[in-house]
């Protein structure tokens, strides 16, 4: 029960299927992501990817992605048997929260882009965009919202999103994999962080 509390407090996500559960542990020589079984045996630490933030697993527990924060910027991946590191994205600014898709064949993640016109000034305009690795450019998700903290539906074909208009609150909403049907959820106040259930 710590475990997850822990695994939840700092955004890490349980691998379904391979009953995995990774986590960050703290110690005074600073921080390693670690696997663990949901019955508490076989806790393991993982190669040191260096300062790095974000990990998630694919749903088969084999890949991770992340976001590396050595030297540059930029999303990486790395089966979980050896580091062997695959820079998959180095977007302009940081690229934030990488989800896996359910199939393991592409990657949300989140980063800071010019805004739009009339968008207020000091206000930070994000997007998601979609990652194939091996298969070329990332794809934008464009929206006139700014559009993060995005979460995979099971089937792979939409994403959950946190959105912000101009100068308003925060609402979720849900957008096709392909970046088209933005459909909002929820209307008015603060919302945010959605998680789609698998």
């Amino acid at each position: 029960m710590v475990l997850l509390a822990v695994a939840a407090l700092f955004g890490l996500a349980p691998s379904a299927r391979a009953e995995k559960i990774l986590y960050e542990r703290v110690t005074s020589q600073g921080e390693r992501w670690w696997l663990i079984r949901p019955d508490g045996s076989h806790a393991r630490p993982l190669p040191f990817f260096g300062t790095s933030q974000w990990p998630d697993l694919t749903l088969d527990g084999r890949r991770l992605v992340f976001t590396s924060l050595t030297g540059f910027s930029a999303l990486m991946t790395s089966p979980l048997a050896h580091r062997r590191l695959r820079v998959v994205w180095r977007p302009r600014d940081l690229g934030w929260y990488p989800r896996w898709s359910p199939s393991g064949k592409r990657i949300a993640a989140t980063t800071e882009v010019e805004p739009p016109s009339g968008w207020p000034e000091n206000s930070n305009f994000f997007q998601v965009f979609v990652i194939q690795p091996g298969a070329g450019r990332p794809r934008r998700l464009r929206t006139p919202v700014s559009m993060r903290f995005q979460s995979w539906s099971p089937d792979g074909r939409r994403l959950a999103v946190t959105i912000q208009r101009r100068g308003r609150g925060s609402d979720i909403a849900t957008i096709r994999a392909d970046g088209s049907g933005l459909r909002v959820l929820t209307h008015g106040g603060n919302n945010f962080n959605p998680d789609w259930s698998r």
